[in-house]
């Protein structure tokens, strides 16, 4: 283990008991040796954790199986804005465990402060492999009730954190790690994406996607995983730099077994940063075949028209979500009534300005469509 500071390691515990001090910084990690809050359980990791100098803040954990909301209470005030640091290490999956060995994939969640979604999929294996640090700066504006509450969302398998940090705006981080500290305030990701799709081809699972523009973008992972299971990447697909112009891409597998299997696209820059697609599902089998059309309009102001090619008798959901998972409108669901196209007129005029995801569910064999609304 690396040298660690053990008035600060200790600090940071005493900190976990009391959780409310006469002045910042405010400092709280989560493990067994504090406790962990009721609905969560805990993990220890003897070993050494890379990019920190402060292993003893990371080598323990406290996970959550359902969405939980932590309540932190330093004294804040009202209207005042703070600096918050996240911390953040894959201990439990990755290569070097022998037991759970899943990598990129097997653990994605998301993270809100004070209702604000601040890290959407996120996936640490995927960002910085397993056991480094990775920390995380936010400045938030405090509420009228003196709290700081960080909700933990799980989207496969648990929601984690190692620690929290809340200081005077401005101030450094008491646990910096060594490497950067990324700052959520400022992040932009190097393309925006617009739709990603996944289609039985015979054999073959087809994967298009659109961007909608892309900054200093190196290209992309197309990565494939079963049904659960963690995702490997099977080819690199060159991205188009710099561009303000929309640009489509495609990839086809070779020859696959008949199954149920998960797509997503790992986008790299040129500078190393990455952000990961929504996840697509396709069946190859008798059960394969739907696929979406392009929207019409989109962008759309007061309507947009959802079509899909499908079969009779295939049970069909038709949705549409907000980027952060809440769905906003069910458009059909039941069985289709004959073969071909079907089409669905539908009215946005209710609908926020922003982006949507509209969704095509049919067995284990979902369609993606990125839907945005202009404002009215």
């Amino acid at each position: 283990m690396k040298n660690v500071n053990p008035t600060l390691t200790l600090a940071i515990i005493l900190f976990s008991f009391t959780q409310s001090f006469a002045q910042l910084p405010f400092a709280r990690n989560f493990g067994p040796t504090i406790g962990c809050e009721a609905g969560s359980n805990g993990y220890f990791y003897a070993g050494e954790v890379t990019s920190t100098t402060y292993d003893a803040i990371y080598t323990e954990e406290c996970y959550y199986q359902n969405t939980k909301t932590i309540r932190l209470s330093p004294p804040l005030t009202t209207g005042v804005t703070y600096t918050m640091f996240l911390h953040f290490t894959e201990i439990y999956f990755g290569k070097g465990n022998p037991v759970h060995t899943l990598g990129d994939g097997a653990r994605i969640f998301h993270i809100d402060v004070d209702g604000v979604r601040v890290l959407t999929n996120f996936d640490i294996h995927a960002n910085v492999g397993p056991r480094a640090a990775m920390v995380f700066q936010y400045d938030f504006v405090a509420d009228a009730d003196g709290f700081a509450d960080i909700t933990l969302t799980p989207v496969v398998n648990n929601a984690k954190i190692s620690a929290v940090e809340i200081v005077a705006q401005g101030s450094t981080s008491a646990f910096p790690p060594t490497s950067t500290i990324i700052d959520l305030n400022n992040t932009t990701f190097p393309v925006e994406w617009f739709e990603i799709n996944a289609e039985s081809r015979g054999n073959n699972a087809q994967i298009t996607w659109t961007t909608a523009w892309e900054s200093n973008n190196a290209g992309f992972e197309v990565q494939m995983g079963n049904v659960g299971g963690s995702f490997e990447t099977v080819s690199f697909v060159e991205g188009a730099g710099t561009t303000t112009e929309p640009t489509s891409y495609q990839f086809t597998t070779e020859a696959l077994s008949p199954g149920s299997y998960v797509f997503r696209l790992k986008q790299r820059d040129f500078d190393g940063q990455i952000s990961l697609s929504p996840m697509v599902e396709v069946t190859i089998g008798e059960m394969a075949g739907i696929s979406m059309q392009p929207l019409m309009p989109n962008p759309a102001i007061d309507y947009t028209l959802i079509r899909f090619f499908g079969h009779e008798g295939d049970d069909v959901r038709l949705t549409i979500h907000t980027l952060y998972g809440q769905q906003v409108a069910e458009v059909f669901k039941g069985k289709l009534d004959k073969d071909g196209q079907h089409s669905f007129p539908v009215s946005t005029e209710t609908m926020a300005a922003g982006y949507y995801f509209v969704q095509l569910v049919q067995g284990r064999n979902i369609t993606t469509q990125r839907l945005l609304i202009s404002p009215k």
